[in-house]
């Protein structure tokens, strides 16, 4: 293996694992989506670290929202 995908998803106390579909156009409406975005590469970052200290040096990808790639803010 070579790589992997970071891929969100929600698990709701009530309603069980909730479909991205169901929140990430909300998300993108609300400009939420940048708070995931951020939580996804702040963790992608840890386990790429992670793996790589257990000898496991792993690609990871990371899908961004077009509203992602329009912020100015998100290189920092």
């Amino acid at each position: 293996m070579i790589g992997a995908e970071a891929l969100v998803r929600w698990i709701d106390p009530v309603r069980g694992i909730v479909p991205p579909m169901q929140f990430i156009p909300f998300a993108e409406q609300t400009g939420f989506i940048r708070e995931i975005t951020r939580w996804m590469l702040s963790h992608g970052v840890r386990e790429m670290a992670r793996w790589s200290e257990l000898g496991q040096p792993l690609r990871l990808s990371i899908n961004l929202s077009t509203r992602d790639l329009l912020d100015v803010d998100l290189v920092d």
